[in-house]
């Protein structure tokens, strides 16, 4: 598929989960150029963010700032960033945010009041006692990466858990990679609706970029 396909059945597929209110937020995705690549991104893209986590603090400003691709019903955020050389994927940066919130401080949220409003003027003794942030999980893959011997940072990988933790993964992912592993892994119940765009999410450039090193190691990789 050529980027800005990817980008237009994105924003068709988020489109669709939010009139199933399955998410209750997304932005839209757009398509930037630049003399060499097309980068694909939401409106207002996502910064970086630690590996280690994520404070009340900065879920809040993610929120206010529309820093994300969708936001889903349980108030987990994901974003999808990547960018391409004719229409072969070149880089990407994909990211998994659980809600760092108990689900029961949501309950009673009426409709008409944001996330962010909601949680920011929580009763601050419940908040206390729901907030238990347990990370991210951040697919990156950078084709322009240059080895460096003293610190092992592997072309395509995963993190979780620490800024140092970068476990090595086979090839880059397409969208539809990334979004299939988010909906195989928390949210089955919608994985079938998922699956009928997951073939117009694909692209081109997915080879492997694991080296022998990193297969005789843990890695991530599927058939």
């Amino acid at each position: 598929m050529r980027p800005i396909d990817i980008c237009n059945q994105l924003n068709s597929f988020f489109a669709q989960c939010m009139a199933d209110q399955f998410i209750e937020a997304f932005e839209t995705h757009k398509i930037d150029s630049n003399s060499t690549h097309q980068f694909l991104g939401p409106v207002s893209p996502q910064k970086m963010i630690s590996g280690t986590g994520i404070t009340f603090e900065e879920y809040i400003v993610l929120l206010d700032n529309n820093s994300y691709s969708a936001v889903f019903f349980d108030a987990s955020i994901i974003s999808i960033q990547c960018y391409f050389d004719g229409n072969d994927i070149k880089g990407h940066r994909y990211i998994y945010i659980p809600c760092p919130v108990n689900a029961d401080l949501l309950i009673d949220r009426p409709a008409s009041i944001s996330l962010a409003d909601w949680l920011r003027y929580a009763d601050s003794d419940k908040l206390r006692h729901s907030y238990h942030s347990s990370g991210n999980m951040r697919f990156d893959f950078s084709a322009d990466m240059a080895p460096n011997p003293n610190h092992p940072h592997p072309v395509s990988h995963l993190t979780f858990g620490s800024p140092s933790c970068r476990i090595p993964v086979k090839a880059p992912l397409s969208p539809s990679g990334f979004l299939e592993f988010i909906f195989e892994n928390y949210y089955r119940h919608y994985l079938q609706k998922w699956r009928h765009f997951e073939p117009h999410l694909r692209c081109l450039g997915l080879t492997d970029t694991i080296s022998r090193a990193e297969i005789a190691k843990h890695h991530f990789s599927w058939s």
